[in-house]
Formats: C-alpha cells, sequence, structure tokens
C-alpha cells in the first residue's frame, strides 16, 4: 500500500477476530492482509482517537471514515472492509 500513513508500531493480526489469521479469514487478499498487519495499528489509532493524525492523509483518513460520504482513499476502503469482515457473523 503506497501512502503517508505510518506503519503501526506493532503487527496488527486482530487474532481475537480472525485465530488463523487475517490472511487465512477468507475476507483479505494477500495484499490486503499485509496491508492491514503493516497498517492496521495505525488505522485502529487513528479511528478510535488513541492517537493523532501527523500528516494531511492521516487527516484525510480520518475525515473520510466518520464521513458518509463515498470513501476515496485506499485505506480508509480497506479499514471499513476489515470493519465489516470483523462484524459479519461469519468471523464468530
Amino acid at each position: 500500500m503506497e501512502t503517508a500513513i505510518r506503519k503501526g508500531k506493532t503487527p496488527f493480526h486482530a487474532n481475537h477476530i480472525f485465530p488463523f489469521g487475517l490472511s487465512q479469514s477468507g475476507y483479505f487478499s494477500s495484499s490486503e492482509s499485509e496491508a492491514l498487519v503493516a497498517y492496521g495499528d495505525t488505522l485502529y489509532g487513528l479511528q478510535n482517537g488513541l492517537i493523532s493524525p501527523e500528516n494531511a492523509e492521516e487527516a484525510m483518513f480520518v475525515m473520510e471514515l466518520n464521513s458518509d460520504e463515498t470513501a476515496t482513499l485506499y485505506a480508509v476502503k480497506l479499514w471499513q472492509k476489515f470493519l465489516f469482515a470483523m462484524t459479519s457473523s461469519n468471523c464468530f
């Protein structure tokens, strides 16, 4: 994923939701799961206000994530896909 969003401080695995890993969940392509592992910690932090945006793209991520408009950033689309997969009844 080509982005100005910073990589997470720790790899993001979401093992409590996807016990066999993001890549084995059936929801994500290998490139999507790699991007989630690398950036998911930051995306989670930005979504939940645990970290503040440090650049324009991170600020745009927060803005688009909280908007009802269709997302333009790949990171937002990927994170929305993760959120949908996380709440899907097939995950539990």
